[in-house]
């Protein structure tokens, strides 16, 4: 597996050869276990089709989002792969836990240290979840991502905000971890939903 090498630098056969193990996970017997590990992970059923699919579209998103970051950021407008992304590298690392940071402020206490210390998360949408008034998702997600930083534990961000409007909705501590641990990525494009 391609692992520590960024998906921009691949060869067209290194990317054959990357597709062909996702397909090959999602294959035979263990397909079943696959996806049902995946679910249980918290990833959402639309993105868990189409990565078991096989067929990814080659978007941005998914040749920015792997390499040797600590934390990757991908902005973007909806419809541009971040989520299925961000659900591909989860798959690749074998382990992990996928938020939607709309469920933050209903995260138990109790949950917070699995968060911490959980080899991979992705923190999905970040920028829809309701900042309450008493400040607990801020500093959940200050402690969430700080905890991060300094364990080196890898973690994917994806958001619908800009580069300027992140900033100012969760401050210059956090874009600073991102800006020294990894990377803050924006990716084009207009939305590949279509209706079918």
């Amino acid at each position: 597996m391609h692992s520590l090498k960024r998906f921009e630098d691949m060869t067209a056969a290194e990317w054959a050869e990357h597709d062909r193990q996702i397909r090959a996970l999602t294959q035979g017997v263990a397909a079943g276990a696959a996806i049902a590990r995946w679910a249980a992970m918290g990833m959402p059923k639309r993105a868990i089709e189409v990565v078991a699919s096989g067929k990814l579209s080659d978007t941005d998103a998914r040749r920015l989002i792997h390499g040797r970051a600590v934390i990757t950021c991908l902005s973007g407008n909806p419809g541009t792969g971040k989520t299925v992304a961000a659900c591909e590298w989860l798959v690749r690392r074998g382990d992990g836990m996928f938020v939607k940071a709309a469920s933050l402020p209903r995260v138990d206490r109790a949950r917070v240290p699995k968060l911490l210390q959980m080899r991979a998360l992705v923190l999905d949408d970040l920028g829809t979840e309701f900042l309450d008034s008493k400040g607990y998702v801020s500093s959940l997600l200050d402690e969430l991502i700080d905890s991060r930083y300094d364990a080196k534990l890898p973690t994917v961000i994806t958001t619908n905000l800009d580069d300027k409007v992140f900033k100012s909705r969760y401050g210059e501590r956090l874009v600073d971890r991102i800006r020294e641990a990894g990377r803050f990525v924006i990716i084009g494009g207009a939305s590949m939903r279509r209706r079918p």
